[in-house]
């Protein structure tokens, strides 16, 4: 047997076969080791974990699976974990008598804050029948110290009490809501982690840059900004940039005043002020190189590509409809290309002198 054999077979032996748990109400997740159980644990089966905090009922995330790491399982407490066993009738029936408590236990909450006059926000409140414990999502500053209040509230309420700090993201994921999109937050819905985003997602991505288009209800920037990051950055490559001067196979040089993504396209105003709309091919950068084919329809631009009759708009236009007007029109009137001469813009001083000349004329009048 050779050596890479012997090894392949010793990793998959190393590697524990696990589940994934979740746990409400942040969908906190932990692997617990399934080796030598025969019970099949299908996603969303409840089961009944062991870990420092104590007993807990949680959700099955992920059916069984093979760990990356060798290393022992690990739940989001901390600590020895293992899994006891698939949730019984009497476990369900515990859990629902506990959730009968909670309007209850919500109440006594938010008077003892209120009495106590507390800085902190609560969120939410969720109860583990199981563990005989109560989760408190709070908002409270960095230097709010919440170990003692837990300790009291759990003398109020007479259970073991968890107190949960939240930020931003947080908040929104636990009290839901629905996105700009039309649909459940992400956070809400299916994102386990959040990823990581920033502004410039947004600029490559051509997402209006104000603070209502690129904020979610968390008043952080959206996380689906995330989604399509890689697309963008891979066929951004294939485009000049914006603002920049670019030249064509043809020898057409001008400036680049936008660009579409999903296209494959970019705008090219020339020195005249004529504004040309052409595919990547166009750009003499993209010579010998292999270019992926566009999301959407280029329309007659790729078609009509070589020949004399380019794509021209004429100066401050940006109307699609009016490309396929001028471009008929720009082999045969050299002016159609480029437009009308576009006004002077004249300085402060040649405004100024305008306006004397102008009250001399109307003293001279009266």
């Amino acid at each position: 047997m050779s050596g890479r054999a012997r090894s392949s077979r010793r990793n998959k032996k190393a590697t524990p076969l696990v589940i994934t748990v979740a746990y409400p109400p942040l969908s906190q997740r932990g692997d617990y080791r399934v080796d030598g159980l025969d019970t099949p644990l299908p996603v969303g089966t409840k089961v009944v974990t062991s870990d420092k905090g104590g007993l807990a009922l949680g959700t099955v995330l992920r059916a069984p699976h093979r760990s990356h790491s060798p290393a022992p399982a690990s739940s989001p407490k901390g600590g020895a974990s293992r899994l006891l066993r698939v949730a019984t009738e009497q476990d369900l029936r515990a859990q629902r008598e506990a959730e009968q408590r909670q309007p209850q236990l919500l109440r006594q909450t938010l008077r003892h804050i209120r009495e106590q006059e507390l800085p902190l926000r609560l969120v939410h409140l969720s109860i583990d029948g199981i563990g005989g414990r109560a989760s408190l999502c709070v908002l409270a500053g960095e230097e709010q110290d919440t170990g003692p209040l837990a300790a009291t509230l759990g003398r109020t309420l007479g259970m073991k009490v968890e107190l949960r700090r939240l930020g931003n993201r947080d908040e929104a994921k636990v009290l839901g809501g629905v996105g700009r999109c039309g649909r459940p937050q992400c956070c809400s819905a299916h994102l386990d982690r959040y990823p990581r985003v920033s502004i410039k997602m947004a600029k490559a991505q051509g997402v209006s840059l104000s603070k209502d288009k690129t904020t979610g209800n968390c008043s952080r920037t959206l996380c689906c900004l995330n989604y399509e990051n890689s697309f963008y950055e891979a066929y951004h490559q294939f485009l000049p940039r914006i603002s920049k001067r670019a030249t064509t196979v043809t020898g057409l040089q001008g400036r680049v005043v936008a660009i579409d993504v999903l296209r494959q396209t970019f705008t090219l105003r020339d020195e005249d002020g004529g504004r040309h709309q052409l595919p990547a091919q166009a750009w003499d950068r993209n010579v010998g190189r292999e270019l992926p084919e566009p999301e959407l329809d280029q329309g007659t631009l790729a078609q009509g590509y070589g020949s004399d009759k380019l794509p021209v708009l004429a100066p401050g236009s940006g109307d699609p409809q009016h490309r396929a007007d001028a471009a008929p029109n720009a082999s045969q009137d050299p002016q159609a290309v480029a437009g009308p001469k576009a006004p002077t813009r004249r300085s402060g001083r040649h405004r100024s002198r305008r306006r004397k000349r102008s009250r001399g004329g109307r003293k001279e009048n009266s």
